[in-house]
């Protein structure tokens, strides 16, 4: 197992290689799965269907942020 830092401080175990970005959003709601368009981990843009490799801290961008809207441009 590995654990998956949010930005609030909550974490969250997931398993390398086989958890991604899309599946914890799915995990905190069907919503946020729907508007996040990116996911930064440890810092890295990171696609919401490639696999986490260890322990890491995620966020989760919507087109809203202002961030992923750069990110996408």
């Amino acid at each position: 197992p590995i654990k998956i830092t949010l930005p609030d401080g909550k974490e969250i175990e997931g398993l390398s290689w086989k958890t991604t970005p899309y599946e914890i959003a799915c995990s905190i709601s069907q919503g946020l799965a729907d508007n996040t368009v990116i996911a930064k981990v440890n810092g890295e843009v990171w696609d919401l269907d490639r696999v986490l490799e260890g322990d890491c801290s995620l966020q989760l961008l919507k087109f809203d942020d202002d961030e992923g809207v750069l990110l996408l441009c």
